[in-house]
């Protein structure tokens, strides 16, 4: 009997329905970790867009993420109605004629879904003429009113002009980067002052900052964060406002092309009277600036006279206590002699650091800092990364293109780094300071027991006319052996070198190394490299090197090595673990049968 009228309609309307969503995704919380995951994912902006349509309980979730951050204005302004372009598929291109009140609808709409904007004035995605317009006929003060971060990129007078529609009480974090020179500049940054109250404030340009930059900053009080990459961002007024902010956590400023003078200079207002900071004479001074009518010891004395002519520079550092006090986070450009002026004056606890230094260096420069690191943060520093400057990429990308110049080397000393107990993650990337040898090594598995990433030069080349790196595979067993957390090494080796003293020794083997990249180095015999890596890294589950033909250093024969290796390690890692977990199966039986004999 054929079903009834009403019971085919039923089943009509039950197969139309669209499913319903899995209990755990109707979570706020569990389905906004999902959208974060597929926005991180390839094309995740267009698969979030689908499935904010798919599933009703997608769509707060999955719209609050897409308009979240905003790479430009161009899907806010697109949200007018099409008749109102010059051209309707190109909204950049501005507006024909002005908007009404109700044409305002979605971009109040959606506005208020923004939290993050960047504008880049050089893309020039968007008509200036926009902002003429947004400013004459707006709905309200501000469009954008829960904007916490602003990305401002401006090459002409009139883009700095248009920062102010955006400057909402909301705004937490901004960033300003300026190309030419604007008379006009100090006006703006009063009249951010007035109107916002920052936590991070990043401001760089190609052309000196005004004078008065402390005078028109002096109410941002909250910062915790401040970038300055501007010439001559060095004055005193600077840096006794940058002081005088106590909550002040991350630094980062530009020294490029200034003398170790000009960085003195900027501290010469912090350690001034009255100002509440306290100068020492050096680190080591034990005087308290009380009068006492002790005994003076003469001994302490001539001691210290007699070991001041062997002292380094960096032994008459003078910090200034009470300044800086938040300071966790230090980001320095220039010269070794100028950032090791500066780190001189600094007291805080830094436990993070990256320095943007020229090489090559003077050697007695580089080895001030390494004590002065060793010295002065070594209790407190948990990430150090160093790299080179601008200039020295540029050299560097002149010798690697062009064919006849000769590839310059130099060593790159380690051993003046002691006592960096709390360093996690060390990152040294330079161009020309790449060869690293064993002894560099071994001072550097000593020094930082408690590494977890290490990454010496990866990207050092060494052609055949210079040789094979110094750094061999039995080398880096003292790092294994020592370096109980270490996770991820990237180095450039000579994997022909292995010592056969290596394999006696258990305790080389690292549990805990997981990841290698070996970038250029030189392999010629390819089991010997895997039986020593197995040996040194039993675990490791990841082995890279540089195998693209067209980049500069390539090596065919060495990169066809690696390739062998990285197919003959797994199984040698299996054979050796196989083995010892034999050789514990056969020791704990007889281990239990001395226990019991002993009671």
């Amino acid at each position: 009997m054929p079903p009834r009228r009403g019971a085919r309609q039923q089943q009509k309307q039950q197969k139309q329905e669209p499913p319903k969503a899995p209990g755990l995704i109707r979570d706020p919380e569990v389905a906004y970790k999902l959208m974060e995951y597929v926005l991180d994912s390839p094309n995740g902006k267009r698969t979030l867009s689908r499935l904010a349509r798919v599933s009703k309980v997608l769509v707060e979730p999955g719209l609050g993420l897409l308009w979240k951050e905003l790479d430009n204005l161009v899907p806010l302004i697109s949200l007018f109605p099409n008749q109102l372009f010059k051209r309707a598929k190109r909204p950049g291109l501005g507006l024909a004629e002005p908007p009404a009140p109700e044409h305002w609808e979605k971009v109040v709409q959606y506005g208020e879904r923004v939290r993050r904007l960047t504008y880049d004035e050089g893309s020039k995605s968007v008509s200036p003429s926009i902002f003429s317009i947004i400013d004459e006929h707006r709905p309200r003060t501000y469009i954008l009113p829960n904007l916490t971060t602003l990305v401002w990129r401006i090459e002409t007078p009139a883009g700095l002009d248009h920062l102010n529609l955006f400057l909402n009480p909301e705004l937490q974090n901004l960033t300003l980067d300026i190309a030419p020179r604007l008379p006009q500049i100090g006006d703006v940054l009063a009249d951010i002052s007035r109107r916002t109250k920052l936590s991070s404030l990043s401001l760089t340009s190609l052309v000196p900052l005004p004078d008065d930059l402390p005078r028109h900053l002096a109410p941002q009080t909250d910062l915790d964060r401040v970038v300055l990459m501007a010439p001559g961002a060095l004055s005193p007024g600077l840096g006794r406002w940058l002081a005088s902010l106590e909550r002040l956590r991350s630094l980062q400023l530009d020294l490029s092309g200034r003398p170790s003078k000009a960085v003195d200079e900027f501290f010469r207002h912090v350690g001034a009277s009255g100002s509440g900071f306290s100068t020492p004479n050096s680190a080591r001074s034990r005087d308290s600036g009380v009068f006492s009518s002790e005994d003076i010891d003469f001994t302490e004395i001539k001691k210290s006279m007699k070991k001041s002519k062997q002292r380094a520079a960096v032994d008459d550092r003078a910090p200034i206590s009470g300044a800086f006090v938040a300071l966790r986070s230090l980001q320095l450009t220039g010269e070794v002699p100028a950032v090791v002026a500066f780190l001189r004056r600094i007291a805080s606890p830094l436990a993070q650091l990256e320095l943007v230094i020229e090489d090559p260096f003077d050697k007695a420069d580089w080895r001030n800092l390494c004590v002065l690191l060793s010295q002065s943060f070594g209790e407190s520093l948990q990430s150090l990364k160093i790299s080179a400057g601008g200039s020295s990429r540029f050299n560097d990308l002149v010798r690697s293109t062009t064919t006849r110049a000769e590839p310059v080397s130099r060593r790159l000393s380690l051993e003046s780094l002691t006592g960096l107990p709390r360093l996690t993650r060390l990152d040294i990337d330079l161009p020309e300071s790449v060869i690293v040898q064993n002894s560099d090594v071994a001072q550097l598995a000593e020094a930082c027991p408690n590494l977890e990433i290490l990454r010496l030069c990866p990207t050092a080349r060494f052609p055949v006319s210079t040789g094979p790196p110094s750094l061999t595979l039995d080398g880096l067993a003292q790092l294994t052996a020592r370096c109980r957390n270490l996770e991820t090494l990237a180095v450039v080796v000579n994997g022909d070198a292995a010592d056969s003293q290596m394999y006696l020794h258990r305790v080389v083997s690292s549990r805990t190394l997981l990841k290698l990249h070996l970038g250029h180095s030189w392999v010629r015999e390819p089991l010997t490299a895997a039986l020593a890596l197995s040996h040194l890294a039993p675990h490791a589950d990841t082995l890279r090197w540089f195998h693209e033909k067209n980049r500069p250093g390539f090596i065919e024969t060495h990169a066809l090595g690696w390739q062998r290796v990285a197919e003959m390690l797994p199984h040698l890692q299996d054979v050796r673990l196989t083995e010892r977990w034999m050789a514990w199966a056969r020791g704990a039986p007889r281990a239990a049968t001395h226990g019991r004999q002993s009671h």
